[in-house]
């Protein structure tokens, strides 16, 4: 029986340090996927006017209504939890 539980703790070891592996893989690729989404919208800003950047957010509404309307929307209720605050 005793051996039993030592096996059993090898085992759940083995698992949090997978655990653990993984969990910190994951947190470095997010990071790198965020990285990049910076440099892109870095770049995007850089590249374009003011004039462009309206143009190209009105096709997106034209294109996508119903994210555009969600996104809309979400950015509406973090400004006022944001504005709340102060």
């Amino acid at each position: 029986m005793a051996e039993n539980y030592k096996s059993m703790s090898k085992t759940m070891d083995s698992v949090t340090d997978t655990a653990a592996d993984l969990a910190s893989q994951a947190a470095s690729q997010m990071s790198d996927v965020a990285a990049q989404a910076q440099k892109k919208v870095t770049s995007y800003l850089r590249e374009h006017d003011t004039q462009e950047m309206l143009s190209d957010l009105r096709s997106y509404v034209k294109a996508h209504p119903t994210q555009a309307l969600i996104g809309a929307a979400a950015f509406g209720f973090l400004a006022a939890a944001l504005l709340r605050r102060r």
